[in-house]
């Protein structure tokens, strides 16, 4: 129980809260409170956007006289609790109480948010007013900025869209019938950066939203970057939009698939164009025709390197049919185009005859057109015609076709047809040559390397180069040895620090050839020496054409010490030129090697010989020379030069039985016998000469006459 202390206090704080609220009702009348506070709102709600945040604060500071608020009535409610355990009439009375005293609280609580908010408008309208046209000029600053950077970011987005779109047009044009312009240049690296640049920009975008253009540039910036994988992956996606336009849909099969070409995967390549040709062969969109059109010949030239001569004629043939009477530009072109591709076709199977008719009808057709495509294909018909007139030894013919091409486009600036002109004067030269007109041969080589000398083209270059050398070689068969080795060196001069492959072979095949001048002068020091630099400079390189001249000039440097009685150094390369390519297949060094041995062998037959008197050490160099050139007639069986060494080496091994057959077999050889063998055999038998000699020149001498006698007679 409480105790009579306690009741009296409660009592007494009953009493005195009482007599307090008729006094706090009187201060504030309670309609007089609604109006304020409608007026009040009012006001705040004309400024509620500038003076939000400071309104905020306001609020954060009312919170918390709510909450001390909420704290005294929830004291007076414990109080009331204690004094309703004594008698309900003491616990009406806290009731009563605590009801009045948080109307009481109310009634403060409302003039606290009124000051508050009278107060809070006052400073925000003075601030304002003191700032209000710095603060709109600052709004205006930022929008007219923010407008800026949108437009700019927006035209930025266009400008990069419209750059890649122009890229995409010109690559596009590159990738035609079996060509395309891959090759590096200032031009192709700022169209690459371009069209990554707009990748980039489109990687904003989720790739399930993505567009048939978007696809489309992010393979032509692949294909550009030489990313050909994924060039072929993103036109694949590109045809698989479903918005995509069926020409579109047909462009990029058709890209994907000649790159397919380009990473060497003919026969995928293949595939998809029979499924271009398929889905809109009978569509009569212009642009579709020109689409299949275009799959139909490049299918024809890989069925062409493919040796399937046949189809590729037969396809030929359907597209010259399909599309002959169209008058469209593009296709007149691709018309064109395969009649000149049938007609290489019949040329690879030696039907010259049609081959010829083809170049006539393509020529007659297209003569005047002013096409650059078509004049270019009507050059390159006239080219061609002239150059097979020549492989059927009608030179005169081939020099009058010569002659108009050269006339006829002599003029023309065109890259390709300067090419063209170029490469007739230098085919004619060649034709003079083989008829023997040195001189004209050498006119002509002259007006072309002073034409095109100062030209950078690499085609030109090559073909200037290749005229020099020409010209050199031309200079030698008339024995003028100086003036060759002034060309050679002319032309090393020129074009050594070249790293193009084609010119870097021209340096060493002028290396070489100038080693063939020297030693027709006898200057075997020099000839060796070149020889030195020559393999020195190309022992590394794998191109083939320069691998056969480094084994080349090894094994005529080895034949050449040989003459300098230098037998053991000549035995050494020999043995290295063997170590070093005995395993390779290409047809000109297996028959190196098997030259190499044979020169080998000789070489030990010249040191047995040497050392005769030395009866051990010549029996073991005959058993080596026999070894070697047993070695040679494996890769060549039917070699005269090396069966007659063998039958030498036997006769001085003192097996005469086995020799009779063997020279008799090496002078029948289609190759090195005959008269060759018999003159050689002669020359060999001269050198350190033994009494064994004696006889077998008898035998020589003898199987010749027999030889001369058993051959058919020319008349």
């Amino acid at each position: 129980m409480p105790s009579p202390l306690n009741f009296v206090r409660l009592m007494i704080i009953s009493f005195s809260l009482t007599c307090a609220l008729p006094s706090v009702a009187a201060e504030i009348n309670k309609d007089d409170l609604d109006a304020q506070k409608e007026l009040l709102q009012l006001r705040i709600d004309s400024g509620r956007e500038l003076l939000q945040k400071d309104i905020e604060a306001q609020w954060k500071r009312l919170d918390a006289i709510d909450k001390r608020i909420d704290d005294q009535v929830n004291r007076v409610s414990d109080i009331g609790n204690a004094v309703d355990r004594f008698t309900a009439i003491s616990g009406w009375i806290s009731i009563l109480i605590t009801v009045l005293l948080a109307s009481g609280g109310l009634v403060g609580y409302f003039s606290v948010v009124a000051k508050a908010k009278r107060e809070a408008k006052e400073t925000a309208s003075n601030w304002f007013a003191e700032n209000e046209k710095e603060l709109r000029a600052k709004i205006d600053s930022l929008h007219s900025h923010a407008r800026d950077n949108i437009n700019h970011s927006v035209q930025s987005v266009q400008d990069s869209a419209t750059e890649a779109q122009a890229v995409i047009e010109r690559t596009q044009k590159t990738i035609g019938l079996m060509q395309s312009d891959t090759s590096p240049n200032p031009d192709n690296d700022k169209d690459t950066k371009t069209l990554l640049r707009r990748t980039d920009e489109l990687k904003d975008i989720p790739e399930n939203n993505y567009s048939f253009d978007d696809w489309n540039t992010r393979a032509f910036a692949a294909y550009k970057a030489g990313k050909l994988e994924e060039a072929t992956l993103y036109w694949e996606k590109a045809t698989k939009v479903p918005t995509a336009s069926l020409v579109n849909s047909a462009q990029a099969i058709f890209n994907q698939a000649f790159t397919l070409g380009q990473m060497g995967k003919t026969e995928e390549e293949i595939v998809l164009y029979d499924q271009l040709i398929d889905t809109y062969a009978d569509d009569n969109t212009p642009a579709l025709r020109e689409q299949v059109a275009k799959a139909m010949g490049n299918k024809a030239v890989l069925l062409g390197e493919m040796e399937k001569n046949e189809e590729a004629i037969a396809l030929c043939d359907q597209l010259i049919a399909t599309y002959a009477d169209d008058k469209t530009p593009a296709l007149r072109n691709l018309v064109a185009q395969a009649r000149f591709n049938k007609a290489v076709t019949l040329g690879k199977m030696e039907k010259n005859e049609e081959e010829i008719a083809l170049y006539d009808q393509l020529i007659a057709t297209y003569a005047d057109d002013k096409t650059p495509a078509l004049r270019n294909l009507v050059a390159q018909a006239m080219s061609n015609k002239a150059v097979t007139l020549g492989k059927m030894e009608k030179n005169e013919e081939a020099i009058a076709l010569y002659n108009q091409l050269i006339a006829t486009y002599a003029d023309d600036k065109t890259p390709a047809l300067r090419n063209l002109v170029a490469q007739a004067m230098f085919n004619k030269a060649v034709t003079l040559g083989k008829m023997e007109k040195n001189e004209e041969e050498i006119a002509l080589y002259d007006q072309l390397i002073a034409t095109y000398a100062d030209d950078k083209t690499p085609a030109l270059r090559e073909l200037v180069a290749k005229a020099i050398s020409n010209k050199a070689v031309t200079l030698g068969k008339m024995e003028k040895n100086e003036e060759a080795i002034a060309l050679y060196d002319q032309l090393i001069a020129t074009y050594a620090d070249d790293k193009t492959p084609a010119l870097r072979e021209q340096v060493a095949q002028a290396m070489f050839n100038k080693t063939v001048r020297l030693r027709k002068m006898e200057k075997k020091e020099e000839e060796i020496a070149l020889y030195d630099q020559l393999i020195a400079t190309y022992a590394d390189d794998k191109t083939p054409a320069l691998r056969e001249l480094v084994a080349k000039a090894m094994s005529n440097k080895a034949v050449t010490l040989g003459k300098m009685e230098k037998n053991e150094e000549a035995i050494a390369l020999y043995d290295q030129l063997i170590a070093t390519y005995a395993d390779d297949k290409t047809p000109a060094l297996r028959e190196l090697v098997a030259k190499t041995m044979n020169g080998k062998g000789f070489s030990h037959l010249l040191l047995a010989k040497k050392n005769w008197t030395n009866r051990d050490l010549a029996l073991d160099y005959l058993t080596w020379a026999k070894e070697s050139l047993q070695g040679c007639l494996k890769r060549k069986p039917q070699w005269g030069m090396a069966l007659g060494n063998l039958a030498y080496v036997q006769w001085l091994l003192g097996k005469p039985q086995a020799v009779e057959q063997a020279f008799h077999n090496a002078l029948a050889a289609g190759e090195n016998g005959g008269e060759m063998l018999y003159k050689g055999t002669l020359d060999d038998i001269a050198q350190h000469s033994i009494p064994e000699d004696i006889g077998f020149r008898e035998l020589v001498d003898r199987l010749w006459a027999e030889y001369q006698g058993n051959r058919p007679s020319n008349t």
